[in-house]
């Protein structure tokens, strides 16, 4: 592996999921904006922010169809996967370019849930 990130932060929109098909298979990716929190502990212990960054990532097929039907803006994640130098045309059509996240696994973090439900063993 040419380098490893995890890092946690909170969602700056619902995933927006995409289909498309790919040599005859169909593909599903999920594109997500984080802010990654940069939080640190003062001198009276309590924990301040120090900044953060932002990052775009990504997540495919059946990762990509659950992050988009479980996740919301505001969202606390935690994501981790391969950093990786891409280019891009805005939507104004310049060409930009920045590091973006190939997530290999995310998971909602618990502190700004209200309630979880869980479904049957039956029917997964």
């Amino acid at each position: 592996m040419a380098n490893h990130f995890i890092g946690d932060g909170n969602l700056a929109d619902k995933p927006k999921l995409t289909t498309f098909d790919q040599d005859g298979e169909e593909r599903v990716v999920a594109n997500l904006r984080i802010h990654i929190n940069r939080q640190r502990k003062n001198a009276e212990g309590q924990y301040e922010d120090k900044g953060g960054f932002w990052l775009n990532a990504s997540c495919w097929n059946q990762k990509a169809k659950e992050a988009a039907r479980l996740l919301d803006k505001g969202a606390l994640v935690k994501v981790e996967g391969e950093l990786e130098q891409q280019q891009w045309m805005d939507d104004d059509g310049n060409e930009r370019s920045g590091l973006v996240l190939n997530i290999r696994e995310w998971s909602l973090l618990p502190y700004r849930l209200d309630s979880v439900t869980y479904k049957s063993r039956s029917d997964d």
